[in-house]
């Protein structure tokens, strides 16, 4: 019986550009985890009330936390720069950095939005924003809803 020929694995993409694309789709996969991640931890609700001890209350002010639409455009924008920028790339070594460089702006501005939404919103105090014709605050990356009972 002849000896079968041994077998051979290649690390050579078959499709041209597939090491390029898997960087995309990692980069794809790090905003939408980034974004979704944002969207749970843009979050909080704090809420004082005018008075109390020995004066009767007299109003109470609500405001909620929550993830504003500025986040995810910027992450849109960041994948749509960087794929444009790995296309214009002189090599795939080049594409690889560029792409590496897109998901690294994509942690970086999760987390600073993370650091100006919770900031902006913890340093207000609830009765400061118990304002006539206040309901609704932005701060670009995230927006704070504001309500009186």
């Amino acid at each position: 019986m002849p000896d079968a020929a041994p077998i051979t694995t290649t690390t050579t993409p078959v499709v041209p550009g597939a090491v390029l694309l898997a960087r995309v789709r990692r980069l794809v996969m790090w905003a939408f985890g980034a974004g979704l991640a944002y969207s749970f931890l843009a979050s909080g609700t704090m809420s004082g009330c005018a008075g109390g001890g020995s004066e009767p209350v007299q109003a109470c002010v609500s405001a909620t936390l929550r993830a504003g639409p500025a986040l995810y455009l910027a992450l849109l924008v960041v994948i749509a720069w960087t794929v444009g920028a790995a296309i214009d790339a002189r090599d795939a070594d080049d594409a690889k950095k560029r792409i590496d460089r897109g998901i690294l702006a994509v942690q970086v501005i999760v987390v600073a939005s993370l650091v100006v939404a919770h900031v902006g919103f913890w340093t207000q105090q609830p009765l400061d924003l118990q304002r006539p014709g206040i309901d609704h605050i932005s701060l670009v990356v995230a927006e704070i809803d504001v309500s009186t009972y």
